[in-house]
């Protein structure tokens, strides 16, 4: 059985170990990619991280990759052990490829996946499949 790390510590079924550094987040990266995207993920680890501060719901903030290099920039996970995964995107047109880390930890949380969301530049929510959506990046700062 392969182990699944989240930067900062190790994840393993109800178990969470170690807290994401957003100052890890800025200066680790798997693969090259342009100083925009950079930002814009930073950007919305930042932002998520404030609102963590002040939400009605407490979530733990992680990374996540797995051994065959599937990641995804954001994981939530609340008290309870559920997990929402987040994307984030520099596109305005999200594919199916952009879902390939979030079905990953979806397979790797199983019962405790609760959504996976690619946060990007389109105007629209699009519906990947059950539990998978793209939201614009204004969702960030909406109810629902």
């Amino acid at each position: 059985m392969r182990t699944t790390y989240f930067m900062g510590g190790m994840w393993s079924g109800s178990l969470t170990a170690g807290k994401w550094l957003i100052i890890n987040h800025q200066m680790v990266g798997f693969q090259p990619r342009g100083r925009r995207a950079r930002a814009l993920e930073s950007f919305v680890v930042a932002e998520l991280t404030r609102q963590a501060g002040w939400s009605r719901v407490a979530a733990d903030i992680f990374h996540f990759r797995t051994h065959t290099g599937r990641e995804v920039d954001i994981v939530l996970e609340d008290s309870s052990g559920g997990v929402v995964g987040v994307e984030v995107k520099l596109t305005a047109s999200p594919s199916a490829a952009d879902f390939r880390g979030l079905r990953a930890l979806a397979d790797v949380a199983g019962e405790r996946f609760r959504r996976g969301v690619v946060l990007c530049l389109a105007r629209d929510p699009v519906p990947f499949g059950p539990r998978m959506q793209s939201l614009p990046l204004r969702a960030l700062w909406s109810a629902t």
